[in-house]
């Protein structure tokens, strides 16, 4: 993610981005869709000129489709650029998704196929090509900019596995797989190692090779070999790192509740709400501003919490609704993912349609 890779650490940057808060205006961009009924941005270039996602097909028989695929969604992976949004998926797969982009474009995501499970995949040269050819059911959630792509894959291959097998966290080098977890890794008393039968996943990857994720129940952060876990008590999984180490997720509390933190120097500090019961951090820049999601107080009318898109910086956080100019009409639903020019990309609302959107500050 643009937080973690996907951008070149400039200094320049820094100072240009020194400034109140308070006078930051965001200019909201409607990425649209590929003829369904909407669209969900996942990542933001370091030049903010690119986001990448899935977006939904027109279906014209929704219940044929279902019958025939196992789905009621179809959804592709998308590039949008120069105003223009564009379907990258070269298997008219059932659904694949774009998770990540680097600096120099390279996408990676995952595809889902009939019969076949899911299958990682990189877009580079205008070609999606597959990276798991063992039979072996995978997902890239990452890719930093020397290439390096994180994710999972299964341990049985698809015919064997079905939905079982376990998850193990892996980093591709140069087209070849590397699990992260090997017998000389110390775990901490209490957390089982995926040999066990606990799933293993890699979000997100730095530049300097840093990666984060979760084993089982527990958020991790993971450098040349040492393991260290992370995050708040409950269910947690680490999502975004950016070049100073420094770590966002969520942890799940008891009543099923999220709470969003940071990670940092060792220490694990939860980040403030908007009132509500729940908030889930997506993205770190390495200015060390964060964003995410968070509840607002109160019930919607379906008796559900209303969630916003929010931007967590120097301690505080921003419904970023709250900071859209005047003129514009958008509810801002997610933020996921925000470079180091504050370019922002996630899912909002208009015209009660729901699409991707690309927030651009300063405007």
């Amino acid at each position: 993610m643009s937080g973690g890779p996907g951008r070149r650490w400039d200094p320049l940057v820094r100072a240009n981005r020194e400034r109140d808060v308070g006078s930051i205006r965001y200019r909201a961009i409607g990425v649209g869709t590929l003829g369904g009924a909407g669209s969900d941005g996942y990542d933001v270039s370091h030049d903010g000129t690119m986001v990448v996602g899935a977006a939904q097909l027109r279906l014209e028989d929704p219940e044929s489709f279902y019958e025939q695929c196992g789905a009621w969604v179809w959804q592709h992976a998308f590039i949008w650029q120069n105003g223009r949004i564009r379907d990258i998926d070269g298997y008219k797969s059932i659904q694949s998704v774009a998770r990540a982009v680097n600096a120099d474009g390279l996408v990676v995501g995952v595809v889902y196929r009939a019969k076949r499970g899911k299958d990682a995949f990189v877009f580079r040269k205008e070609t999606m090509e597959l990276m798991c050819w063992d039979g072996r059911s995978s997902s890239a959630s990452s890719v930093n900019n020397a290439g390096h792509i994180v994710g999972w894959r299964n341990t049985l291959d698809a015919a064997e596995a079905g939905w079982n097998g376990y998850s193990r966290a892996v980093v591709w080098k140069d087209g070849d797989a590397i699990e992260l977890e090997t017998d000389d890794l110390q775990y901490p008393r209490g957390v089982a190692r995926p040999h066990d039968g606990i799933s293993a996943y890699a979000t997100d990857i730095n530049d300097r090779g840093q990666i984060v994720g979760a084993v089982g129940s527990d958020a991790f952060f993971w450098d040349a070999g040492e393991l260290t876990f992370v995050g708040l008590k409950g269910y947690s999984c680490a999502v975004a790192i950016n070049e100073r180490a420094q770590a966002v997720g969520s942890s799940w509390k008891a009543n099923g509740h999220e709470r969003a933190w940071l990670w940092e120097d060792g220490r694990t500090k939860a980040l403030a709400g908007l009132g509500g019961p729940t908030g889930r951090a997506t993205d770190i820049n390495n200015h060390g501003e964060i964003v995410g999601v968070a509840s607002l107080p109160g019930p919607s009318p379906d008796d559900g919490p209303v969630e916003h898109g929010v931007l967590w910086r120097r301690g505080d956080i921003l419904d970023l609704n709250d900071l859209l100019v005047s003129s514009q009409d958008w509810v801002i639903e997610s933020a996921n993912a925000i470079n180091d020019h504050g370019h922002i990309c996630g899912t909002g609302i208009r015209d009660s349609s729901r699409c991707a959107v690309l927030l651009v500050p300063g405007e």
